[in-house]
């Protein structure tokens, strides 16, 4: 008999590994709620940055009403003038706003439903790729701190980040298509790992930029676990398609750069990345109470000491893992 089979035990049949499933999806859905229970209702949140994002949409809006399904322009920004915003912004949250829009929800709700999608999504998709490499528990767990980490709050309710919110949902989804594409080879991962990466950057491409780093890291560690290079190229072939395929956005604001002043954008202190570093006291500050009588408050962008101590608990154990 094999050592690891138990006895008398009963296999798994397709209904109830579907079961299982199902009730996992379930507790999961269930364990986002409150996350996103600010969001459920037909007024803005207090973030700063709504304005911005609900201008960008309005416009993307417009836009779709009458046939340009691509502006590059927004007609109505800048006094009626109108400027190239969307070639240097990414249009993908406003489109997904504008979109829940037509189906005839408000603005406030159409919104308010682009920020729980990526969080749903983000959660989900967190999931879906932890799942893949520790099981389904391990998968529950991650996804949770995923939706339920400080900055995610930070980023919807205070400072309102459209973008970057909706951006959330996918690392985690590029991350687990390519570990499928490069590791196994099935082809229609390839697909899904290109069109994500594609997707990542027409929702926020800064964003995307600064992932690049942590993407080709798992695509070398994949390879060096397999102990086969193409594995690696497998992993390059999805970048690279993921490129081409919004080629047709960021290639005319890489092209067209010197025509703008982006200098006086840049130049303002709180895009200085010499001031946005952040001190052990403020990365590990703990939870305070909110004052809801202040405009435009400045939380700590912690880390949060919480969830900095539970990643310290696997390491108690680490010598009984191969």
């Amino acid at each position: 008999m094999n050592n690891h089979q138990i006895p008398n035990s009963k296999p798994q049949t397709p209904k109830s590994i579907r079961w299982r499933l199902f009730i996992v999806h379930c507790s999961l859905f269930i364990l986002l709620i409150p996350a996103v229970q600010p969001l459920l209702t037909a007024d803005f949140t207090c973030g700063y940055d709504n304005g911005f994002h609900l201008w960008r949409a309005v416009q993307v809006g417009h836009c779709l009403r009458q046939g340009c399904l691509y502006p590059r322009f927004a007609p109505d920004m800048a006094h009626g003038y109108g400027f190239l915003l969307f070639n240097f912004v990414s249009p993908g949250s406003a489109y997904v706003a504008a979109l829940f829009n037509l189906t005839g929800l408000s603005w406030p709700l159409a919104v308010n439903a682009t920020f729980v999608l990526g969080m749903v999504l983000g959660g989900y998709f967190t999931f879906v790729w932890v799942r893949e490499l520790f099981g389904s528990a391990a998968g529950l767990v991650a996804a949770v701190a995923y939706v339920f980490a400080p900055f995610q709050a930070y980023d919807v309710f205070n400072r309102g980040g459209l973008s970057e919110s909706l951006a959330w949902a996918f690392p985690p989804l590029v991350l687990w298509a390519v570990h499928r594409w490069s590791r196994y080879g099935r082809r229609r991962f390839l697909l899904l790992a290109a069109f994500s990466l594609a997707g990542f950057i027409l929702t926020h491409n800064l964003f995307a930029f600064l992932f690049a780093p942590l993407l080709a890291a798992w695509v070398f560690l994949e390879g060096y676990l397999a102990r086969d290079w193409r594995v690696i190229g497998r992993g390059a072939l999805a970048g690279l398609l993921g490129l081409g395929l919004c080629t047709f956005f960021w290639l005319p604001g890489l092209a067209e750069r010197g025509w703008v002043q982006t200098g006086r954008l840049l130049g303002t202190w709180v895009f200085d990345y010499r001031n946005n570093f952040l001190d052990l006291r403020q990365l590990l500050s703990l939870p305070r109470v909110v004052d809801p009588t202040l405009i435009n408050d400045w939380p700590p962008k912690s880390l949060g000491l919480l969830p900095a101590l539970v990643a310290l608990v696997p390491l108690a154990r680490w010598r009984r893992l191969d």
